[in-house]
């Protein structure tokens, strides 16, 4: 790609993370004074829960009602808790993974698969959790090859001698093994 289409593409993320930051301040009603402190602590990426002044328990008491909910297959009220968890600490991959679970139970496999790869990048695309999930739902989408590589690729996660105890490990492989059973 030329650099004209590259500063084309980055002016454009530009744009949409301008909008996105703009529609974050109006959902929070913030006042002029407090715009400029909100920009400065995302810029130094400080999650959004501590420039609200919302301490480590109370996030802790939203993220156990969102897994209640979530338990209780209440799916649409848990992803409405998950996602507000994703934007008050965006770095945390237990709150991706709780909000690609519900996004998975109710068939959203695209936005599910979104949750589940932010997990895995906050992971450091080291913890086979999240791309057993992202296998799951190229299945569910009825990708089948790309379900069959996400699998193969859960099959190298982890010290060769812990593998046949780790769950992920252990349906992946099961998983697999009945994809090749079946032709494509």
């Amino acid at each position: 790609m030329s650099d004209i289409g590259q500063n084309k593409e980055d002016y454009t993320d530009e744009v949409k993370i301008n909008e996105a930051m703009q529609d974050i301040i109006s959902q929070l009603d913030l006042d002029p004074s407090q715009v400029d402190a909100f920009r400065e602590s995302m810029d130094t990426g400080e999650p959004l829960y501590v420039f609200l002044g919302i301490d480590q328990k109370e996030m802790q008491h939203r993220y156990a009602l969102a897994h209640h909910l979530y338990a209780m297959k209440k799916y649409e009220d848990a992803e409405d808790h998950f996602s507000m968890l994703c934007l008050l600490s965006n770095n945390s991959s237990a709150n991706w993974m709780g909000l690609g679970a519900c996004r998975l139970e109710l068939g959203k496999y695209d936005d599910a698969l979104n949750a589940f790869t932010v997990a895995s990048v906050l992971n450091g695309l080291e913890d086979i959790e999240p791309v057993y999930w992202i296998g799951i739902c190229y299945l569910r989408k009825g990708d089948r090859k790309t379900a069959k590589d996400t699998f193969r690729r859960c099959l190298g996660f982890g010290h060769p001698e812990e593998r046949e105890q780790n769950f992920f490990f252990e349906r992946a492989m099961t998983i697999l093994s009945s994809l090749d059973d079946v032709e494509d």
